[in-house]
């Protein structure tokens, strides 16, 4: 008597499946989808369960430098705008305890909108080089504007 494992290939099929999916949804890259608390400047933000996050590949000016309103002014603008999404480099921490994260709204890297701005340059810490053309060109770009 023979028999017909094609239901049973059809369930497991749905099992591979449904796991893959699960397993790529819990390590993408986007995570920890949480509201802003506070914005502390143009490259560090608080959010509403108290984790401090910096902004992986900038750098924005500090109290008392020029630009320093505007760039945390526009840093608060930005957040506005959509759903907060956190992406993470090779290293999810630096050396105070902060998480590091290149910072989205929807579709839009925070990070990368205030270097086009001219109110954040290109800093990169090793190893932390995802988007590094990317804001590099950014720079580039400001540069030539003279922004």
């Amino acid at each position: 008597m023979k028999r017909n494992y094609a239901g049973f290939r059809i369930v497991l099929y749905l099992v591979f499946v449904l796991v893959s999916a699960l397993l790529v949804f819990y390590f993408h890259p986007f995570s920890k989808q949480s509201g802003v608390k506070a914005v502390i400047d143009g490259d560090t933000i608080e959010l509403s369960n108290g984790e401090r996050v910096r902004y992986i590949g900038i750098d924005t000016p500090e109290k008392n430098q020029a630009f320093y309103r505007e760039a945390t002014a526009e840093n608060q603008e930005l957040l506005k705008k959509g759903k907060l999404k956190l992406e993470y480099d090779k290293d999810q921490k630096d050396n105070w305890g902060r998480t590091l994260a290149y910072v989205w709204i929807d579709t839009v890297m925070v990070n990368a909108e205030l270097i086009k701005m001219g109110l954040a340059s290109v800093y990169m810490i090793s190893p932390n080089f995802k988007y590094k053309d990317e804001l590099t060109a950014c720079q580039k770009q400001a540069r030539i504007k003279k922004l």
